[in-house]
C-alpha cells in the first residue's frame, strides 16, 4: 500500500500545484486588468469632460460678448484663459495648455508658459495630431519628469467653431445709427474669430495619475495576499505528502499537519465554503459560519442549495464573463435582526485536467462596513461642496439684503401716514430679517468652528440648557426624567455644545407638543461619554430618518432643516458622533457621544 501511495503521490502533488498556479494566474491578471482598463478609462473620461466644459464655457463667453456686442479679438483668448482657470477647480488636474498648431501656448493655466512653446518631447506627441481629424485625441501615461509620479497626459483637435449668423446682434428700431458699421464690425468680428481659432484650438490636458495607480497597487496588494493565502494552503499540502511519505502514514505528524491547516483556513478574515461534485458541503470555517448564521456540525455534508439562500444558489451558478468558471459578485444577505449585510462573494468552480468538474469554491467576505464608510464619504464631500457654493452665495446675499432694509425702513419713514404703505414696509422688513437669520444659519453651517475648548463635567452643560426651558416643559405639561449617576469629564466649547442640547431639547419639545415625557441618561460606552435623549413623541418615519442630519431637510413649517445639521458638526469637530433612532408612534432617541477624558 505504501508503494501505491508513493507513486501516486506526485501525480496528486503536480496536480494540485498546476490548479494552484491556475487559481492564482486567473484571478491575478482579471483583476489586474479590470483595473487597468478602469483606470484609464476613467482618465479617458475626466479628460473628455475637462475638454467639453472648457469649449462649452468658452463659447458661452464668446456668445455673451457678441449679444453685449463687444466684438474684440482679445476677449476670446480671455474668455478662453477663464474657462481654463474655472476648469482648473476640477480635482486632479496638473494643467491645461491650448496649444496652436505651430506648439505655441496660446492659453495655459500655468500663467508662466503662455507664448512659449512645448518642449521637444512633448511636441513629438503633440505633432502625432496633424493628420487627425476634428474630435480626435490622444492620451498616454507617463512620468513626470520632476517627482517621476504617474501623470495622464490628454491631447484633442477641438476646432473652435464661431458661433452662427443667427446671433447677429442687429440694433433695434429703424432710427437706430450705424447699423451697417456694426454689420461690418461683426462680420470682421467673425471671420478673425474663425481664422484665429478653428484650424489652431488644441487642448493639451495633464491629469495626476497617481490616484489611480494607488488604486491598482492596492488591487495587486490584495491579489498578493490572496496569493499568499493559497500558497500557504498548497506548502501545507506538500508538507502533508512529504511527511506521509517519509514517516509512512505517522498518526501523531499527520494530525499536527492537520492541525496546521485548519489552524491557517480558520483563521481568514475571509468565509471559506468548499462544495464537491455533487454539491455536498465539505469545507465550511469559522468566519463563514459567523457571516451565515449557521455551524459547522450541523451543514457538513449537506447539500449546499439547503444551506444557503436560493437567491445566493442563484447567483452563484449563473454564468460569469468568463464562461462561468469564476463568478463574483455583492449578495445583500438579511441577518434576520432587521440589518441587511453586504457580501462580497468570489465564486471559483474547480475543474481537474479533462475540464470537468470536480467541486466549488467560495470566498465571501463582509463588505457592509467599507460600503457604509463609501457612502459616508461621498456624503461629506457632497456637503462639503455645497457648504463652499452656500457660503459663497450668502455672502454675495448679505449687502444686497442690507440695502433693501435700508430702502424699505427710509420708505417707512416717509409712508407714516400711509397704513396700507406701512403694513407692507414692515412686511418687506420682516421677510428681509428672516431671510438674513437663514442666510446667518447658514454662514455657520459652512465656515470651520474656532472651538474654545476647556474641561467641563457633561452632565453640568445638560443641566444649563435644560434650565433654558423649564417655562416650556410647565407650561407644555412636559415631564422631565434624568437617570445620570457618573459624572464624566469631557473637553468642549461650553457655548457650542450648549448650542447642541438647546437644539436636542426643542426637537423633542416640538415632537412631543404637550403631555409626554422626555427621558435623560448618560453612561459610558468604550471610551465615550454617551448621552440619550429620549422623547415620547410620534418618532421619526423610517422612510425619512436617513435624511434628519441632511442640512435643509426639515418637516416643519417654519424650520429652516440647519439645526441638526450644525449640531452634527460641532459634535464632530469636537471628536464625538450624534446619532438617532425611531420608531414611528413610538417616539425617537437621539444619542451623542463625545470622547472621556481620563
Amino acid at each position: 500500500m505504501n508503494k501505491r501511495f508513493e507513486h501516486i503521490s506526485p501525480l496528486v502533488f503536480g496536480a494540485a500545484c498546476i490548479l494552484l498556479t491556475l487559481i492564482i494566474s486567473v484571478f491575478a491578471f482579471n483583476n489586474y486588468r479590470r483595473e487597468k482598463v478602469l483606470m484609464f478609462d476613467s482618465l479617458v473620461r475626466q479628460g473628455e469632460t475637462i475638454t467639453r466644459f472648457i469649449f462649452s464655457s468658452t463659447r458661452s463667453a464668446v456668445i455673451r460678448n457678441m449679444r453685449m456686442h463687444r466684438f474684440d479679438d482679445e476677449n476670446i483668448v480671455q474668455d478662453m484663459q477663464t474657462s481654463l482657470d474655472q476648469a482648473l477647480d476640477h480635482p486632479g488636474i496638473n494643467y491645461i495648455h491650448v496649444v496652436s498648431s505651430d506648439g505655441k501656448i496660446i492659453a495655459s493655466t500655468v500663467e508662466t508658459r503662455i507664448g512659449q512653446k512645448l518642449n521637444p518631447e512633448m511636441l513629438a506627441f503633440f505633432n502625432q495630431l496633424h493628420d487627425a481629424e476634428e474630435g480626435e485625441h490622444l492620451e498616454r501615461l507617463v512620468d513626470n519628469n520632476d517627482d517621476k509620479k504617474k501623470v495622464f497626459q490628454y491631447i484633442q483637435l477641438r476646432p473652435f467653431h464661431p458661433p452662427s449668423k443667427e446671433l447677429d446682434p442687429a440694433p433695434i428700431g429703424p432710427d437706430f445709427h450705424g447699423r451697417k458699421g456694426m454689420r461690418r464690425e461683426f462680420d470682421l468680428f467673425r471671420e478673425n474669430l474663425s481664422s484665429m481659432m478653428h484650424d489652431e484650438t488644441v487642448l493639451l490636458i495633464e491629469l495626476d495619475a497617481s490616484p489611480y495607480e494607488q488604486v491598482v497597487r492596492r488591487q495587486l496588494i490584495q491579489i498578493g495576499a490572496l496569493s499568499l493565502v493559497l500558497l500557504l494552503v498548497g506548502i501545507g499540502g506538500w508538507l502533508s505528502i512529504n511527511t506521509l511519505q517519509r514517516l509512512k502514514g505517522s498518526q501523531s505528524q499527520l494530525k499536527s499537519l492537520e492541525t496546521f491547516r485548519n489552524l491557517l483556513v480558520g483563521s481568514l478574515p475571509v468565509g471559506i465554503l468548499a462544495a464537491d461534485e455533487f454539491n455536498t458541503l465539505q469545507v465550511i470555517n469559522p468566519a463563514a459560519e459567523r457571516l451565515f448564521g449557521i455551524l459547522a456540525t450541523d451543514v457538513l455534508n449537506k447539500k449546499i442549495d439547503q444551506i444557503l439562500p436560493a437567491d445566493l444558489i442563484t447567483s452563484i451558478t449563473s454564468k460569469s464573463s468568463n464562461g462561468g468558471k469564476t463568478h463574483e459578485f455583492e449578495y445583500h444577505f438579511d441577518s434576520g435582526q432587521n440589518e441587511t449585510k453586504i457580501y462580497y462573494v468570489y465564486s471559483l468552480l474547480i475543474l481537474d485536467e479533462a475540464d470537468a468538474a470536480k467541486g466549488r469554491l467560495l470566498l465571501v467576505q463582509d463588505v457592509s462596513e467599507m460600503r457604509e464608510l463609501e457612502k459616508d464619504l461621498r456624503k461629506h464631500e457632497r456637503f462639503a461642496a455645497l457648504g463652499k457654493v452656500a457660503a459663497g452665495v450668502a455672502h454675495e446675499l448679505r449687502n444686497p439684503l442690507s440695502s433693501i432694509k435700508g430702502l424699505a425702513v427710509l420708505t417707512g419713514k416717509k409712508l407714516e401716514n400711509d397704513e396700507r404703505g406701512m403694513t407692507s414696509v414692515n412686511l418687506m422688513i420682516k421677510e428681509v430679517d428672516r431671510l438674513d437669520r437663514s442666510i446667518r444659519e447658514l454662514l455657520e453651517f459652512a465656515r470651520p468652528e474656532n472651538l474654545d475648548l476647556k474641561k467641563y463635567v457633561f452632565d453640568e452643560l445638560v443641566y444649563e440648557a435644560l434650565e433654558i426651558f423649564e417655562t416650556d416643559f410647565s407650561s407644555r405639561k412636559i415631564r422631565v426624567k434624568t437617570d445620570i449617576k457618573d459624572h464624566f469629564v469631557v473637553l468642549a466649547d461650553k457655548d457650542k455644545m450648549k448650542q447642541v442640547f438647546l437644539n436636542l431639547f426643542l426637537n423633542a419639545i416640538q415632537a412631543i407638543n404637550e403631555n409626554g415625557d422626555i427621558a435623560i441618561s448618560m453612561y459610558e460606552e468604550q471610551g465615550m461619554a454617551v448621552c440619550s435623549v429620549e422623547d415620547s413623541g410620534g418618532g421619526i418615519p423610517a422612510d425619512i430618518i436617513d435624511k434628519v442630519f441632511d442640512p435643509y431637510f426639515t418637516t416643519k413649517n417654519d424650520g429652516t432643516g440647519l439645526g441638526l445639521a450644525i449640531s452634527v458638526k460641532i459634535v464632530e469637530e469636537h471628536g464625538g458622533t450624534l446619532s438617532v433612532s425611531s420608531c414611528e408612534n413610538q417616539g425617537t432617541t437621539v444619542y451623542l457621544r463625545l470622547p472621556v477624558l481620563s
